[in-house]
């Protein structure tokens, strides 16, 4: 919005950024599917858009990204992805165990950076990763003010008494876990997911993977710990875990590091935990808010259930929120808009009730 030249107020708890949006690595990758669906449509623009959007920022690393498959089953679905975007770009591409070695060699002792179990791997070549609080870059673009030591939402507003006049101060509620403390929000079908990313050291660079690989989890190589250079010269980022109840940090990194295969050969261990918020469907939660009899509420609006890809996702949602609000044109078709629109979780509800911990 800020971008767009709209006058804009940041409302936030403490000093932004804060939760998920302070750890140290993130690495732009969506679950591409290869169905047609509006799912699927979402996901691929979310790609897109997000290797577009951060071009524009200085902290952005455009390093490309490994997405390794995990087994035969994932071997052809990624085949059936590179053959279903074949001709689009140069932004994917399907390669095999011995490409990769090719491309990217060893590491420094002769073996390789790669799991044993990985036989290809999707290649986005315009992906990349952010490490540690560059995201900071992103708030102080004028006319925006950052109001932070406040609540997200200045109060609590019925369904009734909304004000519906054209000139009326808009409210996007895009605080992550705390989006469905909001009484208008509570019937969204949002859940918070803990998870702990482990940021190691290790005593040689060339040990690292040339670039971020994911998968099940992630694996980012970068020099950053912290916000400060690890004194044993290198580190990579892991993560992050899906903790459905809360792990002790030692189980969470035992985790992270058997999911990726990594046999850390260095000193310094770092963790962070945070919150990621998912909606039942898995996908975003990004337009107007509705009140109980499926009114919508033109000075309430959302982006939230991101969930581990907020980083690819929120870009797209958050130009689409824009354009919506400004009159401009819109940045997705009808489609994909209705799958991420909030109204769905409403049909839904009159259909079968409420679930995922969704009230009124």
């Amino acid at each position: 919005l800020a971008q767009r030249g709209q006058p804009c107020e940041l409302h936030d708890s403490g000093a932004a950024p804060l939760g998920a949006s302070t750890l140290s690595g993130a690495v732009t990758h969506s679950r591409l599917l290869a169905d047609g669906s509006p799912a699927a449509g979402f996901r691929l623009a979310a790609q897109l858009h997000s290797q577009a959007w951060l071009r524009q920022w200085p902290a952005w690393q455009p390093s490309g990204v490994l997405q390794l498959a995990g087994g035969p089953d994932d071997a052809d679905r990624q085949t059936r992805l590179a053959q279903r975007y074949a001709g689009s770009g140069r932004w994917l591409a399907q390669l095999s165990r011995d490409a990769m070695t090719e491309r990217f060699g060893s590491a420094a002792n002769g073996s390789t950076w790669l799991p044993a179990a990985v036989s290809s791997a999707l290649w986005l070549p315009e992906a990349g990763a952010l490490a540690g609080r560059a995201r900071q870059a992103w708030l102080p673009h004028p006319p925006q003010d950052h109001c932070p030591g406040q609540q997200p939402y200045r109060a609590p507003l019925p369904a009734t008494a909304v004000d519906t006049a054209p000139d009326a101060p808009v409210t996007v509620l895009c605080h992550g876990p705390g989006v469905r403390q909001h009484p208008a929000a509570r019937y969204l079908e949002l859940a918070p997911l803990g998870g702990q990313l482990d940021i190691d050291a290790v005593d040689d660079a060339a040990d690292l993977p040339p670039v971020p690989l994911v998968g099940s989890t992630y694996q980012i190589p970068t020099p950053i710990i912290a916000g400060r250079r690890a004194d044993a010269g290198a580190a990579q980022v892991l993560g992050a875990s899906y903790e459905y109840s809360p792990w002790a940090p030692r189980r969470a990194s035992a985790h992270n590091r058997s999911t990726t295969g990594v046999e850390t050969a260095g000193s310094a261990r770092l963790w962070q935990r945070s919150m990621r918020t998912v909606s039942s469907d898995r996908l975003p939660v990004a337009g107007m808010l509705h009140s109980a009899d499926a009114q919508p509420l033109p000075d309430l609006w959302a982006s939230a259930g991101h969930g581990s890809h907020g980083f690819t996702t929120a870009p797209l949602c958050a130009a689409h929120l824009a354009a919506l609000l400004t009159g401009m044109a819109p940045v997705i078709g009808l489609d994909i808009a209705a799958a991420i629109d909030p109204a769905r979780f409403r049909a839904r509800q009159a259909r079968r009730g409420y679930r995922f911990g969704a009230s009124d």
